[in-house]
């Protein structure tokens, strides 16, 4: 039969309104419901596999920007240990030749010594404020002369 073999476009016709005619049309009716059934479930499958291809073209994206994530990170890490490693061997070389580093900050005030400058003027590092102003009150109550 036509129906066995996956047709579904046809409509049988009946010349009667009888008891196989009304059957001929619920057939009708059928057939017209299974295609509609049958479009919905290929629309559906068509949205599925787009979903699925964008999902795996998410999932890829996602993937690669772990991995470019990953090494980012990898490379951040390796340049703080190098710039902690730098930054002890700056300090004893500094404790090394007995000379210090300094900055000063004037927008803020702020006065940032070296290690070796808080022990040149042997002063702690924990008990003196980190200013321009601080060290200038200093050095006129003699506080950080060596005489």
């Amino acid at each position: 039969s036509r129906v066995a073999r996956g047709e579904r476009h046809f409509q049988l016709t009946f010349k009667y309104h009888d008891e196989i005619g009304r059957l001929g049309e619920d057939f009708n009716h059928m057939l017209t419901a299974l295609e509609k059934n049958e479009a919905e479930r290929e629309q559906a499958e068509h949205q599925a596999r787009t979903a699925q291809a964008e999902m795996a073209g998410l999932l890829m994206r996602a993937d690669e920007s772990r991995q470019a994530l990953v090494k980012m990170l990898e490379e951040q890490k390796a340049a703080e240990m190098a710039l902690r490693l730098s930054e002890a061997r700056l300090r004893d070389a500094q404790r090394v030749a007995h000379i210090g580093s300094w900055d000063l900050d004037l927008i803020r005030g702020h006065l940032g010594w070296s290690d070796e400058v808080f022990r040149i003027f042997e002063v702690d590092q924990h008990r003196f404020a980190a200013s321009y102003e601080a060290f200038l009150n200093a050095i006129r109550k003699g506080a950080l002369n060596h005489e």
